[in-house]
């Protein structure tokens, strides 16, 4: 038993809408396809966008002062290890460790 299908389409030519026009079913898997595809490249865009946003978003930093650090860095290899110490923690905002990601340290400076 053969079973046929009738799909009629209405498309836009140059902003006016055509006739109902009948499709063969390559037609609308050529249709459909192109329509995803179309759709796929405006969802990458768009992430593409995003992913630029979040960078910029990542890379602004605070405005931190950084006189107190300037003297001892300059006397680095006169202090001692607590001092060196303090320093660091005071550089240092977070120390993410992670299984997937290995040690990630996000310096506040």
């Amino acid at each position: 038993m053969m079973c046929f299908i009738n799909i009629y389409a209405k498309f836009m030519l140059n902003g006016c809408p055509t006739p109902l026009i009948q499709l063969k079913p390559r037609q609308v898997e050529d249709a459909v396809l192109k329509e995803m595809q179309k759709r796929v490249s405006a969802l990458h865009k768009q992430k593409s966008e995003l992913d630029k946003k979040m960078q910029t978003m990542c890379r602004k930093r605070k405005a931190i002062d950084t006189k107190p650090l300037e003297e001892p860095m300059k006397q680095w290899d006169k202090l001692t290890v607590q001092e060196k110490h303090d320093i660091a923690a005071a550089m240092i905002d977070v120390v993410l460790i992670s299984d997937e990601t290995g040690i990630e340290v996000r310096f506040s400076i």
